[in-house]
């Protein structure tokens, strides 16, 4: 019961930033039923990822099934790893190509701290685009920055918005 109110209280906190920006389910050029798949490799991340898709009004995603339920041996990946791109996300790629609407493959790493994300880019070739860290970083630092850009503009706080206000951290990881 302690761990369904802290999970509420975090969707409330995270729903309530986020309905500050237009919804993407709203988006009438882009709907998204049908369109995203999702995999838990094996671990834990499912449950928490449908209670985001539902307080954000999203549609529910198309689940990998043979990877949605926790299984700690791993049985269809050699490494449950959502960093090394096509080969973890091949059986997700697989579970895409039934679905005739599937262009977006998200998929966890079993304790459901790292994220993998696939577009797919040519519809006749069945090409997918999968993006690096990195690229998701900058995806979200740019969405981050925006956010902040928007709110200071609308809130007037800020009239004249002073980006020096701010800081952006590159990495947090160091080898010195």
């Amino acid at each position: 019961e302690l761990m369904d109110s802290a999970v509420e209280a975090y969707l409330e906190i995270v729903s309530s930033a986020l309905s500050k920006r237009p919804q993407i389910s709203q988006n009438k050029e882009m709907p998204l039923a049908g369109r995203i798949v999702y995999s838990a490799f094996h671990g834990v991340g499912a449950k928490m990822v449908s209670l985001m898709f539902e307080k954000f009004g999203l549609p529910p995603y198309i689940p990998v099934s043979e990877q949605i339920e926790p299984d700690g041996d791993f049985p269809t990946l050699k490494f449950p790893n959502p960093e090394e791109g096509r080969g973890a996300l091949s059986l997700a790629m697989r579970t895409a190509e039934k679905h005739e609407k599937a262009t977006i493959i998200l998929a966890n790493d079993p304790d459901a701290d790292r994220l993998a994300l696939a577009e797919l880019v040519s519809t006749e070739k069945r090409e997918w685009r999968v993006f690096t860290g990195d690229e998701l970083a900058l995806v979200l630092a740019r969405w981050l920055w925006d956010t902040i850009v928007q709110r200071e503009r609308v809130t007037g706080e800020n009239a004249a918005f002073d980006a020096s206000r701010y800081a952006m951290v590159a990495s947090t990881v160091s080898s010195r």
